[in-house]
């Protein structure tokens, strides 16, 4: 199978990339310069460089492909968008989504992968919900994606293309987010929202990848599902359990507005959000089964990525 897969060279990206590509499928990934190129061929893919709001070369590359993954988002998730400008940022993803679908539907490509986040449901105040594209209320680091989910859904109808969305947990592994935190707690940057206990959702990005892979193979009709450990863990519990880890104390806990100023609106609003999600359904439908099952087993294993050995005692505890 031959698949196109737009944000090749970030973190959940060059997973999914180099996924694929050990299944023997041919990658073609989308990057915006010759530096993300290089992260993509590293990966096993075949970079094409280009602006999903202009035309070139990858408008041609995309006509000759069996499906599309979107793994496009609105900013750098360092980025701290101003709220009089977050509006901007989200019309300008919602363009850049549903080129890449006109692109797809012009071509032989017989399905897409549309990807959000759980974020985009909201704070929920600690219930559970379901995949359901159509109950979204985005806030933290998905706020710009407001009013843009209706434009998307009304383009994917339009193509006639087989389309999953699909809502990714907080995907930790050796990068990204992870990654930034760890560097945090080791220097003592980090903080917990007050009260703590929120609970936060997490998943591996081993088994994103194996997710993405799977469902491009085995699924070929449209439908919506959550990506997630199905282990919703409190903000102050996992903030203890990774400092015992690092051998650091736990993160001094802060109100939300302490918060907001030190690390930024979207920040506070995504640490502070309390949303259970399960991936039941994608479990049942794919008969998957989590190779990080949860997050417990999941984080030693990611600091040994990284080249940290966990402490023993909280490491034989938790594996």
């Amino acid at each position: 199978m031959k698949v196109f897969v737009s944000g090749a060279s970030g973190f959940i990206g060059r997973s999914v990339v180099s996924e694929l590509s050990r299944r023997g499928h041919g990658v073609i990934g989308m990057v915006r310069n010759n530096d993300e190129a290089n992260l993509v061929k590293s990966s096993g893919g075949k970079p094409v460089i280009g602006d999903l709001l202009q035309g070139g070369e990858w408008c041609n590359a995309i006509k000759d492909v069996d499906k599309v993954i979107s793994l496009t988002k609105p900013f750098h998730d360092e980025e701290n968008i101003p709220l009089d400008r977050m509006e901007e940022y989200g019309q300008r993803h919602a363009e850049e989504v549903t080129n890449l679908i006109k692109g797809a539907a012009e071509g032989t490509a017989r399905g897409i992968v549309i990807t959000y986040d759980t974020l985009c449901f909201g704070d929920r105040k600690g219930k559970w919900v379901e995949a359901d594209a159509s109950a979204v209320d985005p806030v933290g680091y998905c706020r710009p994606l407001t009013g843009s989910f209706d434009t998307v859904e009304s383009v994917l109808e339009d193509s006639g293309l087989a389309a999953v969305t699909v809502f990714p947990a907080m995907v930790y592994g050796n990068g990204g987010w992870f990654k930034r935190l760890v560097n945090d707690i080791q220097s003592g940057k980090a903080r917990i929202v007050e009260p703590g206990d929120n609970s936060l959702n997490l998943v591996h990005v081993d088994d994103v990848a194996a997710l993405y892979s799977t469902i491009l193979e085995k699924i070929n009709a449209s439908d919506v599902y959550i990506m997630s450990d199905s282990r919703p863990v409190s903000q102050r519990n996992f903030m203890d359990l990774l400092s015992a880890m690092l051998d650091k104390p736990t993160p001094q806990m802060v109100d939300r507005k302490t918060y907001e100023k030190l690390f930024g609106l979207m920040a506070a609003e995504t640490m502070s959000c309390n949303t259970k999600t399960s991936a039941d359904k994608l479990i049942n439908t794919l008969q998957y089964k989590f190779m990080r099952k949860s997050y417990e087993a999941g984080i030693p294993a990611t600091l040994k990525s990284m080249g940290i050995e966990p402490m023993k005692e909280e490491f034989r505890r938790v594996a």
